[in-house]
């Protein structure tokens, strides 16, 4: 009934939201990379958020989120774990170009 559709409606609020801090996050970590600016505390929380809910990022969020990281040459580990499962179950949701700029990412951090 009426609690269910609640719910529901509750479930589609909290998917939205992720893919919104998915869309934030990526955003400013590409800002940063395009740059060329290599700011080890900010990419450290921005891994951290991020690895945490990765699960609710768009393909896109996920693919310029990892290449900022590929392209200020740092390599963080439990984020690349993340990104790497969540691309493993959703891999058919990725667009061509989501998939080659990840492919790209890992193989420029050497972790393919």
């Amino acid at each position: 009934g009426r609690l269910s559709v609640q719910r529901l409606a509750d479930g589609r609020y909290a998917a939205r939201q992720e893919a919104q801090l998915g869309v934030q996050l990526s955003k400013l970590a590409w800002a940063f990379a395009s740059l060329l600016v290599k700011d080890e505390l900010l990419l450290g929380s921005l891994s951290q958020v991020s690895a945490a809910h990765v699960q609710g990022f768009t393909p896109q969020s996920i693919s310029n989120l990892i290449w900022s990281f590929a392209k200020c040459r740092v390599v963080d580990q439990p984020l690349l774990s993340a990104v790497q499962k969540e691309v493993q179950q959703s891999a058919k949701a990725f667009k061509t170009e989501d998939l080659s700029m990840t492919a790209w990412s890992f193989a420029t951090l050497s972790v393919v």
